[in-house]
């Protein structure tokens, strides 16, 4: 449901917002900067619970392994998977 007030909110902002969300910058690049850190986030954490395992690491993103290589490269992350030419 969308408010009709602006100071009218359906839950409350967590306490640390400024922390997650980048208010200082217009809307698109705070959004851009924000994908940009949860790609790199949730990247390393799942090749973390895969040890390194891109081919796994990816079935479990649910993309393709060339995707979450090219997504790694883009981060700057090595691919880890032995035996792949890095």
């Amino acid at each position: 449901m969308l408010c009709e007030e602006a100071g009218d909110t359906a839950e409350p902002l967590p306490s640390a917002v400024e922390q997650l969300v980048r208010t200082d910058l217009p809307f698109m690049e705070a959004r851009d900067g924000w994908i940009a850190r949860f790609e790199d986030v949730y990247v390393r954490a799942i090749l973390q619970q895969t040890s390194g395992n891109v081919t796994r690491a990816a079935e479990l993103a649910k993309v393709s392994r060339r995707f979450l290589q090219r997504t790694m490269a883009r981060l700057g992350l090595r691919d880890t998977e032995p035996g792949s030419a890095g």
